[in-house]
């Protein structure tokens, strides 16, 4: 008797994007963009989530907790400038200037 096994998913993580370089080059590589904007979205919600405990507890907001919203922040904003100089699609670029004003809404 012949047993089949269902084959493992294998797990992907994205490469981490270097946030002191800057560069978005997005143009020709789908996979690239999927994974950053993955990558964003995923520390975008956990951070806003993370903001959004802290401020139901009393004190001030973590400094840490600002600074990577900060530099996420800094990151959506070099994207979203890539994608609009790129013409992806509306749709994409509605996407992460939603997300960018969710973070900006905790930063301020």
């Amino acid at each position: 008797m012949m047993m089949m096994t269902r084959a493992q998913p294998t797990l992907w993580t994205p490469p981490r994007h270097d946030a002191g370089s800057g560069n978005f080059d997005l143009e020709l590589d789908p996979a690239h963009l999927g994974a950053t904007l993955r990558e964003l979205a995923l520390r975008a919600y956990q951070l806003v989530r993370a903001t959004d405990a802290t401020r139901t507890a009393p004190g001030p907001v973590a400094s840490d907790l600002e600074q990577e919203l900060t530099e996420v922040h800094a990151r959506i904003v070099q994207l979203e400038r890539s994608l609009n100089e790129q013409d992806l699609g509306d749709d994409l670029t509605s996407y992460v200037s939603a997300l960018r004003q969710r973070v900006e809404e905790r930063l301020a």
